[in-house]
């Protein structure tokens, strides 16, 4: 699943040509048809509308820095995540969102609320908006051309969100399933590009999921998931999305901060 691919990508960060053909606007099918056919192809719209959460576990590694590691993901539809990243000789990174505050607790960087751009970024991979509903979730969509994607003839799709931010999604033309992904990643460190790559497809509760992505930064760095399971709809602890006592404390001083701040442009405009 798409969403368990920029997920995983942002949560590593901390720690760590193509040559389009001749095709013509005309020839080519709407961009929003593709991905019905991506949702078709890989077990059709109802098995998607059933989805109410997903578990994964599985791999990781950074070759260009020698790094491994482990993850462990549960998704909850719509808003609701828990990661948990494990990396060998360094320590974990922790992200959660309960559907209204999202944070990160890193040993690189401690507890910290994820806000802005890189909230929305994360929440949003939350939801089967994008593949059940795409039209009403993307601001525009645009098949621009078919490229050669490492020797698969590809669409290719540019698709704009709600914000603003653009993503370029490689469809293949044989098979209907996504190869790969480009956009940029919202992280504390700012936008980082990112292409990802999907394959190893397998069923899981007949829809059909990439098990391998190999995510490829605009830094050089390079990460390699593998998940060794993933499950739809399992039982799980409500709890597992509560906030940690290391963020409540930093909404807590925030909450105070802006309370604070609002006092005081009221005195200041009672004064004048």
């Amino acid at each position: 699943m798409k969403s368990l691919k920029i997920l995983l990508a942002v949560a590593i960060m901390g720690v760590a040509g193509i040559q389009q053909s001749q095709a013509q606007d005309d020839d080519l099918p709407s961009a929003e048809s593709i991905i019905k056919n991506y949702v078709e192809k890989t077990g059709g719209i109802d098995k998607y509308k059933a989805v109410k959460n997903v578990f994964s576990s599985g791999t990781l590694s950074v070759p260009q820095q020698n790094i491994s590691g482990t993850m462990e993901m549960t998704v909850q539809m719509p808003g609701k995540l828990s990661a948990d990243v494990e990396i060998e000789g360094i320590g974990s990174i922790v992200q959660g969102s309960n559907g209204e505050h999202t944070w990160e607790i890193s040993v690189i960087a401690g507890p910290r609320l994820v806000e802005g751009d890189e909230a929305e970024m994360l929440t949003e991979e939350t939801s089967m908006d994008k593949l059940v509903d795409p039209a009403n979730f993307y601001k525009s969509m645009e098949t621009t051309g078919v490229e050669d994607v490492d020797g698969e003839k590809c669409y290719k799709l540019v698709l704009t969100k709600k914000n603003d931010k653009k993503v370029e999604a490689y469809y293949s033309v044989e098979s209907g399933l996504e190869v790969k992904r480009a956009t940029d990643l919202s992280t504390q460190m700012g936008d980082v590009g990112v292409e990802i790559y999907s394959s190893d497809y397998r069923d899981v509760d007949g829809i059909l999921t990439p098990f391998k992505t190999e995510q490829k930064m605009s830094t050089g760095v390079s990460v390699v998931i593998s998940f060794d399971k993933m499950q739809y709809n399992v039982d799980v602890d409500a709890k597992k999305f509560d906030i940690p006592d290391e963020i409540q404390k930093l909404i807590d001083k925030k909450a105070d901060k802006e309370k604070a701040d609002k006092e005081k442009a009221g005195a200041g405009g009672a004064d004048q």
